[in-house]
């Protein structure tokens, strides 16, 4: 969540993101509706998924059909190759 100030508009406007998380196995375009449904309540919405390089190659029809879907719909696809990587 965030707050913006805009010099091309008057006040402030409040900014919230959302984002579907699922695991490579379960990545499909279902996930896109699920970034919809978050679309409800948040200014965007997108669908992060973390797809191992590993398996890049072989996924690479499934993340190719969930983006040009996500992007169709107004919403976004973030993938990550080693999620690991992230600690709090």
């Amino acid at each position: 969540m965030e707050i913006r100030t805009f010099t091309c508009m008057l006040g402030k406007h409040l900014e919230l993101i959302a984002f579907e998380i699922k695991l490579a196995a379960a990545l499909n375009v279902q996930a896109v509706f699920g970034a919809l449904a978050h679309r409800l309540y948040a200014t965007c919405s997108y669908v992060l998924a973390p797809v191992p390089t590993t398996e890049a190659v072989a996924m690479e029809d499934v993340v190719s059909d969930v983006a040009e879907i996500s992007h169709s719909h107004g919403t976004g696809l973030v993938t990550e190759g080693d999620p690991a990587g992230y600690a709090p």
